[in-house]
């Protein structure tokens, strides 16, 4: 059986739903260890709609595919593979180096300590970084054009307006401005900003 298959799509999507599920389940575990002075950079209304957006994203690369009747050309499957994996190994770095900090939600506890360590070491958001790699690579592989082009523009939407309030919240940590500033918002800056 090829790899480009109807099946292998559909089994890729699958993983995907059920990792969602575990970092769910993960991130709901961490977030009863915040303090009660946690605060979320996400209204509840942006929560479901980022729920929704991802829940059209994944169901819309397995059935387009169906539609089609064929799976992708050789090479954009693998450059769509490419950057799903890349996208994969760098949100799972994130995850990792944050530890119990790291929520689905974006609740930021004014008792964490200002991670710099692992990709955080190259910039200020890799989490969101390896998302985005994951929103455009996942329709790349199964040729999901559709649902790129209406998903991928509310997505970014909704991710811009958590990130700006989610760097609200971390500029009142300790430290974080001062460790934070010169580094890049999702990569690394070529040349280091000035300080103020």
């Amino acid at each position: 059986m090829e790899l480009r298959s109807v099946l292998t799509i559909e089994v890729l999507v699958g993983l995907l739903v059920v990792q969602r599920l575990l970092e769910l389940l993960y991130s709901r575990r961490n977030q009863r260890r915040l303090s009660a002075d946690s605060r979320s950079a996400d209204k509840r209304g942006a929560w479901v709609a980022m729920v929704v957006l991802h829940a059209l994203w994944l169901s819309g690369c397995a059935v387009e595919v169906h539609l089609r009747g064929a799976p992708t050309r050789a090479p954009l499957f693998w450059g769509g593979i490419g950057l799903l994996a890349a996208g994969q190994a760098l949100r799972w770095w994130a995850i990792a180096t944050l530890g119990s900090a790291w929520n689905a939600r974006a609740v930021v506890d004014p008792q964490t300590r200002v991670v710099t360590s692992g990709p955080y070491r190259f910039a200020r958001h890799p989490n969101y970084t390896g998302l985005l790699l994951e929103l455009a690579g996942l329709p790349l592989a199964t040729g999901a054009w559709v649902t790129a082009a209406l998903t991928l523009p509310l997505h970014l939407v909704v991710l811009f307006r958590r990130i700006r309030n989610e760097e609200r919240l971390l500029r009142d940590l300790p430290g974080y401005a001062r460790e934070m500033e010169s580094k890049g918002l999702f990569f690394p800056r070529l040349r280091p900003s000035r300080t103020r």
